[in-house]
């Protein structure tokens, strides 16, 4: 990879995480009813999820040394339920020492009580789906997509790294968490070589987490 080429990359990279951002605060707009939230949200959301995808399988289609998407599913299974395991037995460790409840967590409590209907959809489907093709598929593809084990490893530590900045920027308990859970993300791509499964685990996890908010919702 040349340096053009490694800048480039770094910023269409840069690019589509600013997009992430922008998308992402639809689910916040005030004045507007948790129904239409949820609606607009999923139009704006699934659009930008088309395109990340076309250009992850653009990616793929340029250059995929290891095949990744050319197998079924059939079989991975067991490394996505392992993946949700792994995700609830870091939150519980690292969940004891946290002070507080997380800033991220907070604000997802807080749209919780306003726009629950429109929280939920975007943290069960829109924001795994964009996370995954972010941080996990087009990431790692991006800069890491050569079939040697440093590479890998370093796929994994960095991409983990920029999952947990974007959920927790600053230096604390909250962060490594973050990063734990994306590395599990990350490996379990790297296993599987199929970003549905990563992208599974990130649902089934944010799923169960939303299902406890509404048993306790009072």
């Amino acid at each position: 990879m040349t340096n053009t080429s490694l800048l480039k990359r770094l910023l269409f990279y840069c690019g589509f995480i600013l997009l992430q951002n922008i998308v992402s605060t639809v689910v916040f707009l005030p004045g507007v009813s948790d129904g239409l939230l949820a609606i607009l949200s999923i139009l704006v959301g699934g659009g930008f999820i088309y395109f990340l995808i076309t250009r992850y399988q653009k990616q793929l289609a340029t250059y995929n040394p290891r095949k990744i998407g050319e197998t079924k599913i059939t079989g991975k299974w067991k490394y996505v339920l392992l993946g949700v395991v792994s995700m609830f037995a870091a939150n519980i460790v690292f969940g004891n020492f946290l002070s507080e409840t997380t800033e991220n967590q907070v604000g997802i409590n807080q749209s919780f009580l306003v726009n629950p209907i429109t929280i939920t959809v975007y943290g069960v489907i829109l924001a795994p789906i964009i996370e995954e093709l972010l941080f996990r598929g087009i990431f790692m593809n991006y800069f890491w997509n050569k079939e040697e084990p440093t590479a890998k490893i370093f796929a994994v530590l960095t991409s983990a790294l920029l999952f947990g900045l974007m959920h927790e920027p600053r230096l604390s308990v909250a962060l490594i968490l973050y990063m734990t859970l994306g590395i599990v993300l990350a490996c379990v791509y790297q296993k599987t070589e199929d970003l549905r499964c990563s992208m599974m685990v990130h649902m089934l996890y944010n799923g169960l987490g939303f299902l406890g908010m509404f048993l306790t919702l009072k």
